[in-house]
């Protein structure tokens, strides 16, 4: 009976050192976290920030003061082609414009002979003519024939230094006529589109050379933006763009269209830096884009199948510089050297020393080293 009770003794500590075993073991192994790899398909993008701009805008500018009697249109409007904008006094335009010759001429008086006077009065509407060339009232061939009956009179003041004939007033005041008619023919919209600005006329005479007006179409809305020169290697024409921005909400995409042929120093909080100017055409225009509007850009560059991206937690660094991994092989950490490329917003490019379908571990504790029992955390 004694020796039965000693066996059975025997028996239950050795059941329990076993049962003890497995859990010795296990606590021999130091757990930690780990992923399989997997090439996935990566983009490469250039960021950069731009500017809502029109292609298309026009203003309206005669050259001259004017005097307008009745605006059709405000800021914010949407206009026609043709649509009338303005009315105008065309008798106070028509003496303002030959008030604005003779003041010249006044100004001059003191230190020239009458005949010089005439002489820079006929100067002054020369200027007017070239100043209503420039600014499309009238058009090569009007501005020929008027000049050439301008200077004609010139030539008869110099020839009739004594006195002005009435003859060549007369001619003055046709050729002002004519300007201010050609004004009236032209205050109509020259484009469709919104009315973004507009001179406060008052009650009183526009200045001369002010623009009066001017149209945008919204439909031409594009992105200027900047991208560094160390970046112009890898931006083409037709690559695809993504638009973004705190003054309007939503997404746009679009297409860089256009690439400037040379760069510029623009300067930027850690000093100057060489920038080039790039077009993004939008292709989902809406209404809530509008000029003048800053944006961020992003450029897809190009996009690479099958790459290897581990998280930046993974990778470790030897004293020598080496990077290198920690993979999970048949219980235990092996390292294995690596070599890294581009950097992602998910993890780094591992270019050689991992293969797809590899466990490796993630953010490694600072007791793991080559050879260590590990077990995979679940």
């Amino acid at each position: 009976m004694k020796k039965l009770i000693i066996l059975i003794s025997l028996t239950t500590v050795v059941l329990l050192s076993l049962s003890m075993v497995p859990q010795a073991v296990a606590l021999s192994y130091l757990p930690v976290k780990a992923f399989i790899v997997e090439g996935s398909d990566v983009t490469s993008t250039v960021e950069c920030s731009g500017t809502v701009q029109a292609n298309v805008k026009q203003d309206i500018c005669f050259g001259c003061p004017i005097k307008i009697t009745k605006s059709y249109v405000e800021v914010g409007d949407y206009v026609k082609k043709g649509e009338r904008l303005f009315d105008i006094d065309k008798n106070v335009t028509l003496q303002a414009l030959l008030n604005n010759g003779g003041s010249d001429a006044d100004t001059n008086s003191t230190a020239q002979t009458g005949s010089n006077s005439s002489s820079v009065n006929t100067s002054a509407e020369e200027s007017a003519l070239q100043q209503a060339l420039s600014s499309g009232v009238i058009g090569q061939d009007t501005y020929n024939s008027l000049i050439g009956q301008v200077r004609a009179g010139n030539s008869l003041n110099n020839a009739n230094s004594a006195t002005v004939s009435s003859s060549s007033q007369n001619s003055n005041e046709t050729d002002s006529e004519k300007i201010v008619n050609n004004i009236e023919a032209n205050l109509y919209a020259p484009i469709s589109g919104v009315v973004t600005d507009m001179t406060d006329t008052g009650d009183g005479m526009t200045p001369a050379s002010t623009s009066l007006i001017q149209i945008t179409d919204f439909s031409s809305l594009q992105v200027m933006a900047q991208i560094k020169e160390d970046d112009l290697k890898n931006v083409k024409m037709g690559q695809p763009a993504f638009i973004t921005g705190s003054g309007f909400n939503g997404n746009y995409n679009g297409i860089v269209s256009r690439i400037y042929p040379s760069s510029g120093q623009v300067q930027t909080d850690s000093g100057s830096e060489n920038m080039v100017n790039i077009i993004i055409s939008i292709n989902n225009l809406d209404k809530n884009l509008r000029p003048g509007l800053d944006t961020n850009v992003t450029i897809k560059t190009a996009v690479r199948d099958g790459t290897i991206v581990v998280p930046f937690e993974s990778i470790l660094q030897d004293d020598n510089g080496q990077e290198y991994v920690f993979a999970f092989k048949n219980g235990r950490a092996i390292r294995q050297n690596i070599t890294t490329g581009d950097e992602y917003d998910t993890g780094v490019e591992v270019l050689t020393g991992i293969t797809a379908g590899e466990t490796i571990i993630d953010d490694p504790p600072d007791s793991l080293s080559n050879g260590s029992n590990i077990s995979i955390k679940s």
